[in-house]
């Protein structure tokens, strides 16, 4: 199997028989022409070269790619050069193990690092993705800067303006995202998504999106601070989503963020919003052995600090660390268990990361 590599203008198109892995077009936000994706320098008479595809990596495959009808290995620093591949196929595995992103939404805008779509049963294993804003930059001057400040971290199918092809029964396993403003965006057409053992942290929008209402399962994740935990929110839909995301294994906290929503009316800055962003006709839950870690109350009303109203399928086990001022916020289900002990959290944290031992660890550590 043979890589084409063509150069047009400053794009360039990579052009593999399972799949088309384009990094974005013009210069990158560094300033500079977007790196080339393991190529040689092309012929200067064609501007066209090609050599053998990158085949899977001596030793085993990850066994979340087991069952892959083609493994194919994503190696090497990118830096600011964003990442789109178009699959096209189904049962398409990507080791990324050795690839890593970077992430900057202010000053400069390269918020989009890393996107896969248009295949069913895709499954993506590792590589990491680490912001460049200061952590000091209000959150408010961020999302309204000149730019716009929105983006994600790994941006799983096709976002509203893309063709109405499916990305469903998506895996991501393994990765660590970090400092970014949504860590992980599902786009539309992406029912049966799982996301699993993968660290997310200092999110300064929402830990993951699903806006479009995709039923899936979020297991195993520790979401180690976060301005919202899962945002299911979309303004155009009607009527009621009979979608299902079930959350299980989770260990999730939300941070204050410097220059948060509405400061003036909630009186508190830095702050936090709430872990379930969603509308009346979003998706329903399943909650299974879970803990959640609230420092304050959030900026928002505060029977949005619970679990939706009405859309709790069943649950179990699940443990909620407040260590805020007086009493929950709002009444949370039977299923849970309010305790006031930072320790709770602070175990199941070093619990999830001693499990996780590949993963990498970023200093300095995120704060919460």
């Amino acid at each position: 199997m043979m890589i084409r590599f063509t150069y047009v203008a400053c794009c360039l198109h990579i052009v593999v028989a399972c799949a088309l892995v384009t990094p974005l077009g013009g210069c990158s936000a560094a300033g500079r022409a977007p790196e080339r994706v393991g190529a040689r320098d092309p012929d200067p008479k064609s501007g066209v070269t090609s050599f053998p595809t990158s085949e899977p990596r001596p030793g085993s495959v990850p066994s979340s790619l087991e069952g892959c009808r083609t493994v194919r290995t994503v190696d090497r620093e990118y830096g600011y050069t964003p990442l789109v591949v178009d699959v096209k196929e189904d049962d398409v595995g990507f080791d990324a193990r050795g690839a890593s992103w970077k992430f900057q939404n202010y000053p400069m805008k390269q918020a989009y690092p890393l996107r896969v779509r248009y295949g069913d049963r895709l499954k993506w294993h590792g590589g990491s993705i680490v912001g460049t804003v200061a952590y000091d930059v209000p959150r408010h001057e961020i999302y309204k800067g000149a730019k716009g400040g929105n983006g994600a971290g790994f941006f799983i199918g096709a976002s509203g303006s893309d063709p109405d092809i499916a990305t469903r029964d998506f895996l991501l396993d393994g990765m660590r995202i970090h400092n970014v403003w949504d860590g992980v965006r599902v786009g539309k057409l992406c029912d049966g998504f799982v996301i699993r053992n993968t660290w997310i942290s200092d999110v300064r929008d929402d830990a993951i999106e699903n806006d479009f209402m995709c039923g899936g399962t979020i297991e195993d994740c520790l979401i180690d601070g976060a301005y919202v935990f899962l945002s299911t929110r979309k303004k155009s839909a009607t009527g009621e989503d009979t979608s299902v995301i079930t959350i299980r294994r989770c260990v999730v906290a939300l941070k204050p963020f410097a220059g948060p929503y509405r400061p003036e009316r909630y009186k508190r800055d830095p702050g936090h919003a709430m872990f379930f962003k969603w509308y009346a006709s979003g998706p329903r839950l399943v909650l299974e052995d879970n803990v959640f870690l609230a420092p304050q109350r959030g900026n928002c009303p505060d029977r949005n600090m619970g679990v939706p109203e009405g859309k709790l399928v069943s649950g179990k086990n699940n443990v909620m660390v407040w260590l805020g001022e007086g009493e929950y916020p709002t009444a949370l289900p039977s299923s849970f268990a309010v305790v006031t002990t930072r320790a709770t959290w602070d175990d199941a944290r070093a619990a999830w990361i001693r499990a996780h031992p590949r993963m990498p660890a970023l200093e300095p550590a995120p704060s919460r």
